[in-house]
């Protein structure tokens, strides 16, 4: 996600609104520092996926999927999945 996220703040066709919530979720994501402590089983990373997923589903509505799917690294049915089950796709 970071990867993703580094790459679509540079991407111009990013509204500087989106990047400014790009940059928010790098950190958030970065942290070490979490609302819900990792080692608390299932709940712990559920906080870093609710900001990631939230700023893509907002990345989505504000430049379009075909940009975050040019940015993917991964496997394509991945990232398909996660926009899907977030709703922003």
């Amino acid at each position: 996600m970071l990867l993703l996220f580094k790459d679509l703040v540079r991407d111009e066709r990013v509204p500087r609104g989106a990047k400014l919530w790009l940059g928010f979720a790098a950190v958030w994501l970065a942290s070490p520092i979490d609302l819900i402590p990792e080692f608390i089983p299932v709940l712990g990373p559920l906080d870093d996926a609710v900001v990631a997923a939230a700023v893509l589903r907002h990345l989505v509505r504000k430049a379009g999927s075909e940009i975050v799917y040019e940015h993917w690294r991964g496997e394509p049915s991945t990232i398909s999945r996660v926009l899907r089950l977030f709703g922003a796709e």
